[in-house]
């Protein structure tokens, strides 16, 4: 049973006031006892701490050896909860991985979602982030809608990681996935993957998609689990390429086809934009004319008698890259190469000024520039890659809750 101190003013009157005033606690004491019923003997008592006034209630916790109270501003007192059909506390997002940390080779996984996640509070997971989504980074900019996690814990060790973005469509987007190196080659991604749709389809998701950057590792190890999965055979979306400036600076092009009147290369200007409108360009290459990170360093307009007719335009990704999003010549202009002594000419700017790196993204259909990619542009390139996606529409939610693993 539970004893608490009189409640005053309420108190006054009452024959157990007047006995206390006589006791070494007139106030009456606030704690437990253990009672003899048979007998009404006190058997055992505790007295809780003067700053303690009432007890409301007390549990019997069966086979807790070494109980804890947390503070109200413990960190874990924002991350345990307990739930009827479990045993163990949940914690709703488990502490991050610690790099120094060593898992036990023979420990049992389980999954769990990490629960209240968001673009600003996940940097403390971004090491177990693929792509990476840390701080400041390009991937982690771009999130702006609920994220849904799932991770793989190893005791108390985390050793797995999925994370979706939620779009208002009712379309989600993995944007990372990633196992610990000494845990891969045991089935945590695909139960992983398994547990984050099932989690997806319980948010009212219809469709998940997922966007890589194809390399020996991902077509051996992702492409695989995507379709043990179930997910659509993945497909090229664009040519990945990246170079470095002093190297792409170097390219001859603006020099063996220069550029001459009635043409002249001028630095790109917001007023561009309106005359790009009225020239026949793919509404993809006209997106990047009002794209607010363009660089004015780099990115060139090429006028003929002073009116529009081509560009390339670069945007700047992030303090050392640079992103080619847009080149166009218009149909009438182009011959002589002049599509190349523009890109040329923006890469000289680039080395000359910086940043580093430059990257660009080919879609498929672009025949023309896939073709100057793989013919001219290789041999001062870095690296020639593939951006490839996989979807899968989730009507069959049986299934997956079957498949995947307890939350």
């Amino acid at each position: 049973m539970t004893i608490s101190k009189l409640r005053s003013p309420q108190s006054n009157g009452l024959a157990i006031a007047e006995q206390l005033k006589n006791s070494n606690h007139p106030d009456g004491v606030c704690g437990i006892r253990v009672v003899d019923l048979n007998t009404g003997e006190i058997q055992g008592s505790l007295n809780l701490p003067e700053s303690v006034d009432e007890v409301f209630d007390i549990a019997l916790l069966t086979g807790i050896q070494r109980a804890s109270v947390l503070a109200n501003d413990a960190d874990d007192a924002e991350r345990l909860i307990k739930l009827p059909n479990r045993v163990e506390l949940l914690s709703t997002r488990p502490k991050p991985p610690q790099s120094t940390a060593s898992t036990p080779a023979g420990s049992n996984l389980r999954y769990q979602r990490i629960f209240h996640l968001t673009a600003d509070n996940l940097a403390p997971y971004a090491e177990l982030t693929f792509p990476s989504l840390a701080p400041g980074g390009n991937a982690q900019r771009k999130l702006n809608g609920p994220l849904v996690a799932v991770c793989a814990l190893a005791g108390e060790q985390m050793v797995g990681l999925a994370i979706a973005e939620c779009k208002q469509t009712g379309s989600a987007q993995v944007v990372s996935l990633k196992v610990q190196p000494d845990w891969r080659g045991r089935g945590v991604g695909s139960l992983l993957m398994k547990s984050l749709m099932r989690c997806l389809h319980l948010e009212g998701m219809r469709d998940i998609h997922i966007r890589y950057q194809s390399t020996t590792e991902s077509e051996g190890a992702i492409e695989s689990l995507l379709l043990r999965l179930g997910w659509s055979k993945p497909h090229d979306t664009f040519l990945l390429l990246e170079g470095l400036a002093e190297r792409l600076a170097t390219i001859p092009w603006a020099d063996n086809y220069p550029i001459t009147q009635p043409y002249r290369l001028a630095t790109w200007q917001p007023q561009y934009t309106g005359d790009a409108s009225k020239l026949n360009a793919p509404s993809t290459l006209l997106a990047s004319t009002t794209s607010p990170n363009l660089d004015p360093n780099i990115s060139l307009a090429l006028l003929h008698n002073e009116q529009l007719v081509g560009w390339v335009l670069v945007d700047r990704t992030t303090p050392t890259q640079v992103r080619y999003s847009s080149l166009f010549v218009a149909p009438e202009h182009r011959g002589r190469a002049r599509g190349l002594a523009l890109l040329a000419s923006a890469f000289r700017r680039q080395g000359e000024l910086g940043p580093p790196v430059a990257r660009a993204g080919v879609a498929p259909e672009s025949g023309s520039m896939i073709r100057l990619a793989q013919r001219h542009l290789r041999p001062y390139l870095q690296s020639i890659s593939r951006a490839r996606q996989s979807e899968i529409l989730l009507p069959k939610s049986a299934k997956i809750q079957a498949r995947a693993p307890a939350l």
